[in-house]
């Protein structure tokens, strides 16, 4: 099989620990998606605290440029011990905590380094596969990860209904898998095809890079309409994803009084699954009429996710509404992904487009969570703030469905002139992780 999706020789060696990594380091999601669920129920978390560890991921999407920036700078077997240290091994941490406010400490600084890893993943397609196998390579990635996520999320809320205290024993348990995965990637680092392809260094400090980056990501959506016009979309509709993330722990805490098992079935297990159905179907239509249109119908589809979340009553109802986020999200993870690769005017600039795509997504957790929560609770109605979403989401369908036609209407503006290379330019097509479930 591998024969029919690497070309250069090494590739196939090289894909293997790929996946084999992957499956590893993917870990990370299955375990700590319940961590604001377990800080409501295992921890008496707050309010705050809740919404603030519901949060986190995504409001450390802003640092993502930062994370591109140093990767540059640094040799990749620091890098990703730097990862290892920051993002995987503070969940251990949490093992020995007894208040929530600790488990929220530990969790933060694990979020900080949420971007880190998709730095070196981009750099690693490029360099080891050849341009036409990169598509395919990323499709078996992902089916890894996804699979990663649903086998780790089962385990992890059935042995929570056992034992409340059993964090205690697989959080350390998924750091050292996690540094399996991190020591396969040194392993492809050290790789020949890895190494004669690294790009060298460059020559400003990373205080200036990341100047220099913030005015490319200005420039970008102030000369470019019709990618100013997509992520407008995605963040209307990113606003109406969050405000759903935010108000997830208390629905199924407060409302529904799920146990961590039908919470991870429901939101995890069953959500993963139809997204790896899915994939595939998505990314025939996302050949057929672009990423533009595919993500318009998948945000369409999403505004009924919200409502759907107003009438769930107990585990079999709010499986019934993650089916159908499974499927309409298998759009736009793709769409998220291909969409600041296929938007450029000049090829060379869709790893900063990339970078830029990410980092919105920071402001789009920053100012969906809170809100959302406080509507709630002064409200004392989880359907109003969930009626905005659907209203957000429908507006972020609108806008990207107009800019479809835009693209494609006789007479249309011709395209802009390209805006020059941005910073860390390149083609990243590992990103799509990034908001796969943040918005």
């Amino acid at each position: 099989m591998l024969n029919h999706v690497v070309a250069f020789p090494e590739s196939r060696r090289i894909l293997r620990l790929h996946i084999a990594s992957s499956l590893l380091t993917h870990t990370y999601w299955g375990v700590v998606g319940i961590l604001p669920v377990l800080l409501r129920k295992g921890f008496d978390a707050s309010v705050l605290e809740t919404t603030i560890a519901s949060a986190a991921i995504g409001v450390m999407a802003l640092f993502s440029i930062f994370w591109k920036e140093l990767y540059l700078r640094m040799r990749p077997g620091p890098y990703l011990l730097l990862t290892w240290c920051l993002m995987y091994l503070p969940l251990a941490g949490i093992a020995a905590c007894h208040r929530a406010g600790t488990v929220l400490l530990f969790y933060l600084l694990s979020a900080l380094a949420f971007g880190a890893p998709t730095a070196f993943a981009g750099d690693l397609l490029r360099s080891c596969y050849p341009p036409g196998a990169r598509s395919r390579v990323f499709g078996l990635v992902t089916a890894a990860q996804q699979v990663a996520v649903i086998v780790s999320a089962w385990f992890v809320g059935h042995w929570l209904d056992r034992d409340p205290q059993s964090f205690r024993v697989y959080l350390p348990t998924a750091v050292v898998l996690m540094g399996l995965g991190v020591w396969l990637q040194a392993r492809i680092a050290a790789q020949p095809l890895f190494v004669e392809r690294l790009v060298r260094p460059p020559a400003e400090p990373l205080r200036v890079g990341l100047v220099k980056a913030r005015h490319y990501m200005f420039r970008v959506l102030r000369d470019d309409p019709d990618f100013r016009r997509y992520e407008i979309a995605f963040f209307y509709y990113g606003l109406g994803f969050m405000f759903g993330a935010a108000l997830m722990p208390f629905l199924v805490c407060d409302r529904l009084r799920l146990d961590y098992a039908q919470v991870t079935r429901a939101t995890q297990v069953v959500y993963q699954s139809v997204l790896l159905i899915c994939t595939v179907p998505a990314g025939y239509l996302m050949e057929r009429h672009g990423p533009v249109r595919v993500a318009g119908w998948s945000f369409a589809m999403l505004a009924l996710c919200p409502l759907g979340l107003i009438f769930a009553r107990d585990e079999a109802t709010l499986t019934a509404v993650m089916i159908g986020n499974g499927v309409a999200m298998a759009g736009v993870n793709l769409a998220w992904t291909v969409g600041p690769v296929v938007l450029p005017r000049d090829p060379s600039q869709a790893g900063a487009y990339v970078a830029i795509h990410a980092t919105l997504v920071g402001f789009r957790g920053l100012l969906g969570h809170f809100p959302a929560v406080m509507l709630y609770v002064w409200t004392g109605s989880i359907e109003v703030p969930l009626v905005l979403a659907m209203l957000l989401t429908t507006a972020g369908a609108v806008v990207m469905l107009r800019l479809a036609r835009r693209r494609v209407a006789p007479g249309a503006p011709p395209a802009v002139p390209p805006v020059g290379p941005g910073p860390g330019a390149g083609p990243d097509l590992s990103a799509g992780g990034v908001e796969r479930g943040q918005g």
